[in-house]
């Protein structure tokens, strides 16, 4: 039987361009997993243009051809973000058992490198987090069920995961067959997402799988989607999404802005002086 010795596993971080979050994320990895090799996944999508990364990071370059060669749609302008388990399908070409995807927007204490190293000694075929069946509410089923012959579809939060080379294949095929439909039928609005390809078809091959949140809940409090966190200010746990002060600012920002664009008062901010501003936001925020 396989153990954790002489398991084959590398890691994969999901970017789009260099970044503090990534070079973080990076490192910790690195200090987490010594020895293991770290391919930085890189989504050149849509002609997107990544820019430079330091010549220590192996790349791992998706673009529209690689896609087309492989028979995995890419004609969505969010397809890097929506299919994230392409990640796994390229990364096949290269020897691994197990592989790691985690997103630059993950933080994780030191108190909790543990965890991972430990969860690496197991051998289930997906490692993650909220990984359960998904109502008929959750809004991928019914992309899942228009694209497939599942009904029964499930999920995985998708920042961090683990996945097994025989699930990447299964799941590759699940992908390709997508693929066909979407190209047929034109609806490029029913793509399936990473999480319940990846989940939906280890349910359906019944293979076992090890949800951290559960195994430990304390380490996952602030691992969601909706509030940001600074990583500067971080000391513990798994949190998600975290950011480098400079880029937590910038998010931030950029989402209030959005939101405050909608409402009425927010014009009503713009036509006062500077100090009126600081005076009303710093009532806000107390």
């Amino acid at each position: 039987m396989m153990t954790d010795k002489n398991m084959k596993t590398v890691v994969g971080i999901r970017a789009t361009h260099f970044s503090l979050d990534l070079e973080d994320v990076f490192q910790t990895i690195k200090n987490i997993f010594p020895g293991f090799t770290v391919y930085v996944v890189v989504d050149e999508t849509n002609k997107k243009k990544s820019g430079a990364f330091p010549s220590y990071m192996n790349l791992l370059m998706i673009d529209d051809q690689l896609l087309d060669d492989l028979g995995l749609y890419y004609k969505s302008k969010k397809i890097g973000w929506i299919a994230g388990d392409y990640a796994y399908y390229i990364a096949l070409k290269y020897d691994w058992d197990f592989m790691w995807m985690i997103e630059p927007d993950v933080f994780i204490g030191q108190d909790s490198f543990k965890i991972l190293q430990e969860a690496q000694k197991s051998q289930v075929d997906l490692v993650g987090t909220n990984i359960n069946i998904r109502s008929d509410n959750w809004p991928w089923t019914k992309r899942m069920r228009s694209t497939t012959q599942f009904h029964t579809i499930s999920g995985v939060f998708f920042p961090l995961t683990r996945v097994s080379r025989r699930l990447a294949v299964a799941a590759l095929k699940i992908r390709r067959e997508v693929s066909m439909v979407l190209e047929k039928k034109q609806v490029e609005l029913q793509i399936p997402n990473d999480e319940s390809t990846i989940a939906t078809t280890a349910m359906w091959k019944h293979y076992g799988y090890l949800d951290l949140k559960k195994e430990f809940p304390s380490h996952f409090r602030n691992f969601g989607w909706k509030k940001r966190f600074d990583k500067n200010l971080l000391s513990s746990g798994i949190v998600h999404p975290a950011h480098e002060t400079s880029i937590f600012i910038e998010k931030v920002v950029d989402e209030l802005v959005s939101v405050l664009n909608t409402v009425p008062s927010y014009q009503s901010l713009l036509e006062t002086d500077k100090k009126n501003q600081s005076e009303i936001l710093n009532r806000i925020v107390k």
